[in-house]
């Protein structure tokens, strides 16, 4: 009897080892699902960032132009989108060496709480120049077409002394960064017509619920 007993014991032990074997040399095969450590040559990233389009109805009167661009994190739970990568060159369109005219712009649905949404252009190297502040824009709007001011809304005199838009223009050789700004104001605004840009901002970032702002580069070598 000691015997079959121990015969017994040694046949139900055997399937628990065959487990385990069977376990083992699982976690020894791949299936694809884990990342291997990468090889010396592998030294490329991925960008995640993701490609979006506006909404076409928020874009302007008489405008159907859907703007592609790069999201811009700007918070945490507002993107504003332009048509180049934050930190990367500005094209040469959008400023006095081309065409001199505004880019589109697209930006999130408005926050609970705003009342009207602002857009301004600063020259981080020489923020003293304005070079552009629309205000007045419907809170229901999600986007601006090129060269286009939405209906209702008031742009600001410029530092050429113009209303509206000028856009990126260093001295030569030099390179300056540019910030494009949304806001998502909680009060409407007045007399934005007749006030100096320098003096509008600190208000604009005042009565923000939310902002967010997307920059880029231009030089003039």
């Amino acid at each position: 009897m000691p015997a079959y007993a121990a015969l017994v014991r040694r046949l139900v032990a055997l399937p628990v080892v065959l487990i385990a074997f069977t376990v083992a040399g699982a976690g020894c095969k791949s299936d694809g699902r884990v990342l291997r450590p990468a090889n010396p040559d592998q030294n490329l990233s991925i960008s995640t960032t993701v490609v979006s389009e506006s909404d076409t109805g928020g874009l302007g009167v008489g405008s159907s132009t859907t703007v592609p661009g790069f999201q811009v994190t700007g918070g945490e739970s507002v993107v504003l989108t332009a048509p180049w990568r934050s930190g990367a060159e500005i094209d040469a369109r959008y400023t006095c060496d081309g065409d001199n005219v505004s880019p589109g712009l697209s930006w999130s649905a408005a926050p609970a709480g705003t009342v009207e949404i602002a857009i301004s252009l600063v020259d981080n190297d020489y923020p003293d120049f304005g070079h552009w502040v629309i205000t007045g824009i419907p809170a229901s709007f999600v986007g601006i077409a090129e060269g286009v001011v939405p209906e209702g809304a008031t742009v600001a005199v410029n530092g050429n002394g113009t209303a509206g838009y000028t856009g990126p223009c260093p001295p030569l050789e030099t390179t300056h960064t540019y910030v494009f700004t949304v806001y998502y104001l909680n009060t409407a605004t007045t007399d934005t017509a007749t006030t100096a840009i320098a003096d509008l901002l600190p208000l604009l970032d005042q009565g923000a619920v939310a902002i967010a702002s997307v920059d880029g580069q231009f030089s003039r070598l």
